[in-house]
């Protein structure tokens, strides 16, 4: 985080302070040792019994909540966020594509999108001139927006030999806890199911699935004799399927594809410091940003630096 600057995230996330639990405790139990090695001055003081005010008042630094999961979903963070905008006047545009992003460096720009008329059909251009802005595109999704001028090419090179996933992710919910591993593989299906029942309350399994998998397409009873086959061959819990989510991530316009990965001729981490680096008045962040590409924290991560550049660079401003 930028000296001298206040992170207002800090305060927002402490409403959802009670809802923390370690990230992937369970699957990297490394995640765990990291947070009692960072909270050794609490010793005996469970990772998952501290919130974000337990961390801020134990002196702990605030990137500790990267080893943090949102009990319900990062929506709850969205929805958070999206409170305090409107408590302050905010603006949010729903379903409304950016279409062209004008700017000037160290300066300021206009930004237009299409904005959904009445019956969501006809669209209507909006525009408004900016101080700064904060893009959060997926790395596949740069291409419907026209810069002018156009990204450096170093920066639009890094995105290039970065890999767009195609797995999905498919979840499982039944009506009860029969599977007495809280992850596990199927052989026959090549994946790893993990149990979310601890941070979510229900019993509940997801796994990733690649869509070029010939299994994507099964109903969802396929998925859940898998599992039954796994645990309960006899049927003896009688567990019973209640609901079945599939993500479509590939085949959605606003992600074209799930999380990024590095491909052929990519420099790693250095590509990720390229695409983050932000060129005044724009400001990068997403999944595909950071040291945590490929995960949710990562988007919230780097979407809290981008927000702290932003604010760093009104303070300068308003000091000259």
């Amino acid at each position: 985080m930028e000296e001298g600057i206040e992170d207002p995230m800090i305060s927002y996330l402490e409403e959802l302070s009670t809802e923390y639990i370690p990230d992937h405790a369970e699957t990297y139990p490394h995640s765990w040792q990291y947070s009692l090695i960072r909270c050794q001055h609490l010793e005996g003081t469970h990772p998952s019994q501290l919130g974000l005010r337990g961390i801020s008042e134990c002196n702990c630094p605030v990137n500790l909540t990267k080893n943090l999961a949102v009990i319900g979903g990062f929506g709850k963070v969205v929805q958070l966020l999206e409170k305090k905008i409107r408590e302050k006047g905010g603006k949010i545009h729903l379903s409304s594509p950016v279409t062209h992003i004008q700017w000037e460096e160290g300066r300021g720009g206009t930004i237009a999108w299409e904005e959904l008329g009445e019956g969501n059909e006809e669209r209507r251009d909006q525009k408004s001139d900016f101080d700064g802005v904060i893009v959060c595109l997926p790395v596949g999704c740069y291409e419907d927006v026209m810069f002018s001028p156009l990204l450096p090419s170093e920066k639009t090179k890094a995105m290039s030999c970065l890999n767009q996933g195609t797995t999905e992710k498919h979840i499982l919910i039944f009506d009860k806890i029969f599977w007495k591993s809280s992850r596990f593989t199927i052989l026959d299906l090549e994946c790893c199911f993990t149990s979310l029942e601890k941070s979510t309350g229900k019993p509940l399994l997801y796994c990733w699935i690649s869509r070029n998998s010939p299994y994507y397409d099964s109903p969802p009873e396929f998925f859940a004799d898998l599992v039954r086959n796994c645990w309960d061959p006899v049927r003896e819990s009688d567990a019973k399927l209640v609901d079945f989510i599939r993500s479509t991530w590939t085949t959605d316009k606003w992600s074209k594809g799930s999380f990024l990965s590095p491909g052929l001729g990519s420099q790693g981490p250095k590509d990720f410091e390229t695409i983050q680096k932000p060129i005044p008045p724009l400001f990068f962040a997403g999944e595909g940003t950071g040291e945590r590409y490929g995960e949710t924290s990562g988007a919230f991560i780097t979407g809290r630096q981008a927000a702290m550049q932003f604010l760093s660079q009104i303070e300068e401003q308003s000091v000259k």
